[in-house]
């Protein structure tokens, strides 16, 4: 359309943003200080990109805007801030094989967007946020047959997976070849008269991206635990594994892969379960002999969490601590964080209370998996909890300031609650 002079423009700027932020993802985006003169060692530069970085910045969104801050210091200090002419619905981080990370942006613009942050030419401490991919996907606006409720990106940054809130989910092939992306024609893997409420990227190493799904059928208004696989080879994404659960489930977290920690996954004595139990699953256990890492996640229900497998092998659940005169306690928020030998998840409930979850190697059952949960602190609610390497964890609170907390020490695990 060509505009003559005279006509009326019309220009939208948001003159007070919004102060709460509604996503956020940690990662490594751009170095804190500029380069400003190049190694002159070709291996060492090689070396220094190869290097993998640790993720000390945090990249917070709200609805029109996305605000890069460092936390390298123990200090929450902002490095940039950009407005965006539309409202973003999810926002995760990409990992390459380059040294910093990508940022994915979903919005009600209908485009799946992904960039990164770079350093003006001219000038070196001004930062521009340049965009990558951007392919349309769906029709304009907030809708909930559009992939634009839920982002889950593969830890190894080979997919992205965008789930609308009823029927609709795309998968796209991500690949890094000489620093240049490349993203795959989407592929669809529909549910009618499905309603989706979370999803999670599952932990499976090198073998075909997996991802987990709560979803509850708009019919019977049963909730459902569901396994995407994608097949790399094939290229094409199949629901594996569904298993029917209670009516109060209502969260769901991954868990890394447990054969990494010395604990078994694959040979677990399926007479242990229940006949109740073999017949909601579909398809659970039937690649008991497969060489695939089998993957694992925690589920919350109201008062117990639950740790489920893909292959139906394991139901582990334990209570939730509850506080006294307390009538429901549930799941609202959580993190992941390892370490060099183990691992933890701190989750959340309604009541602000955080609660230290480890998946351990029992040895008197033959290293199968143990579930402990033990009361670690209390917070304000959040929205969302990530810790860092450094020894700090930040809380992007609901309503309120947003904290930057210190770690004193992990807790005592001797006082639990076990299955």
């Amino acid at each position: 359309m060509i505009s003559e002079e005279s006509d009326i423009h019309l220009y939208n700027l948001t003159l007070q943003r919004n102060s709460n932020y509604v996503h956020s993802c940690i990662g490594h985006f751009i170095d804190r200080r500029p380069v400003h003169s190049q190694n002159t060692d070709d291996d060492n530069s090689k070396k220094k990109r190869k290097k993998k970085q640790k993720e000390l910045q945090i990249c917070l969104a709200t609805e029109t805007h996305i605000e890069l801050c460092d936390m390298e210091n123990g200090t929450i200090n902002k490095i940039c801030s950009f407005p965006i002419f539309a409202t973003i619905r999810s926002m995760g981080k990409l990992s390459l094989e380059s040294s910093y990370s990508h940022l994915v942006l979903v919005s009600d613009s209908g485009n799946l967007t992904i960039g990164r942050f770079v350093r003006h030419e001219n000038q070196a401490y001004a930062i521009k946020f340049q965009t990558l991919f951007n392919e349309p996907f769906s029709r304009s606006g907030i809708r909930r047959l559009s992939p634009q409720a839920h982002l889950e990106i593969d830890l190894h940054g080979r997919c992205i997976l965008l789930s609308a809130m009823e029927r609709n989910k795309l998968c796209y092939l991500t690949e890094s070849k000489n620093d240049q992306l490349q993203i795959s024609s989407p592929l669809e893997a529909n549910r009618a008269n499905f309603v989706t409420m979370q999803t999670a990227v599952c932990d499976v190493g090198f073998d075909n991206p997996c991802f987990a799904s709560l979803e509850i059928d708009t019919v019977d208004k049963s909730r459902h635990l569901v396994f995407y696989i994608l097949d790399l080879g094939l290229n094409h994404i199949i629901k594996k594994t569904e298993f029917t659960l209670s009516g109060d489930l209502n969260f769901i977290i991954p868990v890394p892969n447990l054969e990494s920690y010395n604990i078994r996954t694959r040979n677990s004595p399926i007479q242990n379960r229940s006949a109740k139990e073999e017949e909601e699953e579909e398809g659970g256990g039937d690649d008991a002999a497969d060489d695939e890492i089998n993957p694992f996640v925690i589920l919350g229900f109201d008062d117990y969490i639950s740790l489920r497998d893909l292959r139906g092998f394991y139901n582990l659940k334990v209570k939730i601590p509850k506080r006294k005169g307390s009538t429901s306690t549930y799941i609202i928020t959580g993190t992941l964080h390892k370490l060099k030998k183990e691992f933890f998840i701190l989750l959340q409930s309604n009541h602000g209370d955080l609660y230290k979850v480890r998946v351990l190697g029992n040895d008197e059952d033959n290293n199968n998996p143990l579930l402990t949960i033990t009361y670690f602190d209390t917070l304000p609610l959040a929205e969302s909890l990530h810790i860092l390497k450094n020894g700090f964890m930040f809380a992007n609170m609901e309503t309120g300031n947003n904290v930057l907390y210190q770690f004193e020490s992990l807790g005592n695990d001797d006082d639990f609650a076990t299955i």
